[in-house]
């Protein structure tokens, strides 16, 4: 798995790296092999299954998964997925926390060509506080002191775990792919600034039709 290559990574013991690549490791095989294993378990179990008992194949994406949460792949494979998932986040807290009064350290040291400060009172949304978003602990949103850099850390350091490093090293692989491919600029110019600012159809085969 690749390591970060800025200035605010931490330092990485081996017992700890190879954790991380351990779950980088699990998480691929979830969400590759288990996943074709479940595209086999439908094809072979659910789907006739389904068409025996209503004369007819699933027909949205709500019924197939209705029908696929009796199958026992399916959840085989959703346990896995989301321990996995919780399992990237633990691989990675104990480095930072570790790491934090360096990290803070250096964080304080760095010249910026500006500033941003956010009003204290601004609320932060109930659909990031109430759930922990990616399922990691905190969220985005806590807050332990000051200038606490805690949760942007762990972010920053569990994506590669969580990407199974396929990010790149500076987490830039979809900003340059879409630069380098010309994919951005296509995409920009086809659609002005007053498409971005119109409202959106309710019915998104619409709204998919307009893109």
């Amino acid at each position: 798995m690749l390591e970060l290559k800025h200035a605010m990574r931490p330092e990485i013991l081996a017992e700890e790296r190879a954790r991380q690549n351990f779950v980088a490791g699990l998480r691929s095989f979830v969400l590759n092999d288990l996943a074709d294993d479940m595209r086999l378990a439908y094809d072979n179990r659910v789907k006739p299954e389904f068409e025996r008992q209503q004369g007819r194949a699933p027909e949205t994406g709500p019924e197939v998964h209705r029908a696929m949460r009796g199958d026992p792949m399916f959840s085989l494979y959703s346990a896995l997925r989301v321990n996995a998932q919780r399992m990237v986040w633990d691989s990675v807290a104990s480095v930072v926390e570790r790491e934090r009064p360096r990290l803070t350290e250096i964080a304080a040291s760095v010249k910026t060509n500006g500033s941003l400060r956010i009003d204290p009172s601004l609320p932060v949304p109930r659909n990031v506080t109430a759930i922990d978003v990616h399922l990691m602990p905190g969220s985005y949103s806590r807050e332990d002191g000051p200038d606490d850099l805690t949760q942007g850390a762990i972010y920053d350091q569990g994506l590669p775990v969580f990407s199974f490093g396929l990010m790149g090293e500076n987490l830039d692989d979809i900003g340059l792919s879409l630069k380098h491919g010309g994919a951005l600029e296509k995409f920009e110019q086809g659609h002005d600034r007053a498409f971005w600012l119109a409202p959106r159809p309710a019915d998104t085969k619409t709204y998919l039709g307009a893109l």
